[in-house]
């Protein structure tokens, strides 16, 4: 019989494969649009509308990758709280980021794309079109300073902003998340677009 740990392990690994996924999709959709841009410029209309379809297949795929994340995560998060109650682990492990409806988390506008952390610590969702970290926020996982991970939002230039809404240092916006998962939103965040 597999033990909590090896369980644990093995969703973490097909979590992985599912946010590679999910990654190369966000990356196709990106080559789409540009490409669609393209023929468009070029008066291509039957090309347009071909890569119109094709735009729709893989949003549609992007939509299952991140419903597949989001359930990875719930299994995962379910083996740590039976390892927790057997006493294995010694420890409670942090609770994650809740996610609202769609599998997203709070603050995060409906159009909104996301993918894995460049570190594999966390997800990264972005106002699709921006550039670099310009309209993002991060969703990190649980550090020794904060146990339950901590959120960082990025305004349309590209800083990070603490709660006030303005730039700020490393210490002012790293927002952390509470042990019931629930975060700080920062005054003026994006919900134009919800």
């Amino acid at each position: 019989m597999a033990s909590i740990d090896e369980l644990t392990a093995v969703i973490g690994a097909v979590k992985e494969r599912i946010d590679r996924i999910g990654a190369g999709i966000a990356r196709s959709l990106s080559l789409a649009n540009e490409l669609r841009d393209e023929f468009a410029g070029l008066g291509a209309t039957d090309k347009t509308a071909a890569i119109e379809t094709v735009k729709r297949e893989l949003e549609s795929g992007h939509r299952i990758a991140t419903v597949l994340t989001d359930r990875a995560e719930q299994l995962r998060s379910r083996a740590a709280a039976l390892r927790s109650s057997d006493g294995a682990a010694g420890r409670s492990e942090p609770v994650p980021v809740p996610a609202s409806q769609g599998g997203r988390p709070p603050g995060v506008p409906r159009p909104w794309r996301d993918s894995p952390a460049d570190n594999g610590k966390g997800r990264v969702w972005q106002r699709p079109g921006s550039r670099g970290n310009a309209d993002t926020l991060r969703t990190m996982e649980p550090t020794e300073r904060y146990p339950y991970g901590y959120i960082r939002f990025y305004n349309q230039f590209g800083q990070p902003i603490g709660l006030d809404g303005k730039p700020g240092s490393r210490s002012e916006t790293h927002i952390p998340v509470r042990k019931d998962g629930t975060y700080d939103i920062p005054q003026g965040w994006h919900h134009d677009e919800d």
